[in-house]
């Protein structure tokens, strides 16, 4: 629902068996989280369709970090002209989930770079994999959960 998923999707998915059902659902999860509706209208408000039809091009920054992304036309709109609502959705969260790692990885890397047995191996979204002796596996797993939520809390307390 956060990307604007439509009943259509949801019977694709299987996460219904109708899109009546789908329907139900949507209007389900909108009346349960109203902010999630609101996020979407003023994302959606916020768009200069006028530049957009016009070949131009419109520069987004994610709230909280600032972060751009340049959108087109194809980037917002399909071919009929309706929104593209899962892009403009997406753009912002997930942008502020990759800064959010982004400094996740500072925070990390200055509770370990003097510890030799702990090794980076690879970041993938929100996921980290590090190296280290068994032994030490519970104390590195706590770091890694302290450093991402501080990561995350340096932009979300803005």
């Amino acid at each position: 629902m956060l990307y604007d998923m439509s009943p259509s999707r949801l019977v694709k998915d299987g996460i219904s068996q109708t899109k009546s059902e789908g329907r139900r659902f949507i209007n389900a999860f909108f009346n349960h989280y109203p902010g999630v509706k609101r996020y979407h209208k003023e994302l959606k408000s916020g768009i200069d369709y006028r530049r957009l039809l016009n070949k131009g091009r419109i520069e987004f920054r994610t709230p909280k970090s600032g972060r751009r992304r340049w959108l087109n036309t194809l980037d917002l709109m399909y071919r009929n002209g309706t929104s593209r609502m899962n892009i403009l959705c997406n753009t912002p969260i997930q942008g502020l989930a990759g800064d959010g790692m982004k400094q996740a990885m500072v925070e990390l890397w200055e509770l370990i770079k003097e510890r030799n047995e702990i090794k980076p191996v690879t970041v993938v979204h929100d996921e980290v994999v590090m190296e280290c002796p068994l032994s030490e596996a519970h104390e590195v797993t706590q770091t890694i959960k302290n450093a991402m939520t501080k990561g995350m809390q340096h932009y979300l307390n803005r």
